[in-house]
């Protein structure tokens, strides 16, 4: 079949002897093996534990997941990624302050990062904080004027915020990407 065909030539007909060689790769190159826990050298890297959080948010266990974002994002404070991912997970659990914290450092970190904008975003509507979710809304419109999810979100806080005509402008810059 079409598997041994393309597999056979590299010796990876096994499946076993594939396995071990994905399992081998995945240790060395992501730190983290299936159903193990990591080897001693890819716990200094937060890629190791961004993968874990990744993994153990998807399980359905936010604790984990967050313990492992927080290791992440502690080994790598610039990285946007891993602040993004601390913050989603603090809004999960309800944790609007320390989410907001998180989402701020991620924009800091980059301000060029459109998920970090829109989570920082979505979490202060969440924690009910009007007028910074206004001022982040016009600063994400400036910076994001091709990006219509974001502005379709901004539009939205101007609107809840009295600000009619800010919004009305931020539907009609998403439209026109819509062509």
């Amino acid at each position: 079949d079409l598997y041994d065909a393309l597999l056979a030539p590299a010796g990876l007909a096994d499946e076993a002897r594939f396995d071990q060689l994905r399992d081998s790769w995945e240790e060395r190159w992501r730190g983290v093996s299936p159903g193990a826990a990591p080897s001693s050298h890819a716990l200094n890297r937060p890629e190791t534990y961004y993968s874990r959080s990744l993994r153990a948010a998807q399980n359905g266990d936010v604790e984990a997941a967050l313990a492992d974002a927080r290791k992440a994002a502690g080994l790598a404070p610039q990285s946007s990624t891993y602040q993004v991912q601390t913050g989603r997970l603090l809004a999960r659990m309800g944790a609007h302050a320390e989410a907001v914290a998180a989402l701020r450092r991620a924009v800091t970190c980059d301000p060029k990062d459109r998920l970090a904008r829109y989570h920082l975003l979505s979490v202060l509507v969440a924690a009910r904080r009007g007028q910074e979710a206004l001022a982040e809304a016009r600063m994400a419109v400036k910076a994001f004027p091709l990006d219509a999810p974001l502005l379709l979100l901004a539009a939205s806080v101007m609107a809840n915020n009295k600000a009619r005509d800010d919004a009305l402008l931020a539907i009609a810059q998403a439209q026109g990407l819509a062509g």
